[in-house]
């Protein structure tokens, strides 16, 4: 591997490369940041937009495919973007309002994600161990209600808890944006 390599993939700049090496983290950061960003935005833009025209695509398993497309298409255009910023700045750029919201939403659809995948699973898997009885069981009321209480449950998991904490501890210093009850848990700094 050249000299070359080795500082841009490892960030063990000797002084002959020197700001060049920052400068190249930088745009790989900045291009790579925004190409993914993109990506997922459209991709899950098309799923949404598919959805809205083809009502072909409305069955009620689908459904959970909306949720899912409407949480990742919310981490793409929102969560994403700034993660980026901040790490491609190595602090927090903004103010503490723009990290409360941006770590709420973060979690929260992040959280929401998961919750829509492991409904899928469980769908599936009822499909196709209980075709006759889970079929009929799964009405478009109760899959509403499903994908509802993983909503809920996401929000609650995390929103009050990082609107509520700095009520009770402001250390955390300008420049950082990070859960604060987190790092309080495991002893260390998590951005």
């Amino acid at each position: 591997m050249s000299e070359h390599n080795s500082c841009f993939l490892y960030n063990n700049c000797t002084s002959d490369i020197g700001s060049s090496g920052t400068l190249y983290k930088t745009i790989l950061i900045i291009v790579g940041g925004s190409i993914l960003s993109f990506l997922t935005t459209v991709g899950n833009l098309l799923v949404l937009i598919s959805f809205r025209i083809n009502k072909q695509l409305r069955t009620v398993t689908n459904y959970f495919l909306l949720s899912l497309a409407i949480a990742d298409f919310t981490i793409g255009c929102f969560s994403m973007p700034i993660f980026f910023t901040f790490f491609e700045q190595d602090r927090w750029p903004f103010d503490q309002f723009l990290c409360e919201v941006w770590l709420s939403v973060d979690y929260t659809m992040s959280n929401a994600s998961v919750a829509n995948l492991l409904l899928i699973c469980f769908d599936r898997y009822f499909s196709i161990t209980r075709p006759l009885t889970y079929r009929s069981k799964r009405t478009p009321k109760r899959v509403s209600l499903m994908i509802g209480c993983g909503w809920a449950i996401s929000c609650l998991i995390w929103t009050p808890w990082i609107w509520a904490w700095p009520l009770f501890d402001k250390s955390l210093p300008p420049g950082e944006c990070r859960l604060p009850f987190a790092s309080k848990a495991t002893g260390k700094k998590n951005h």
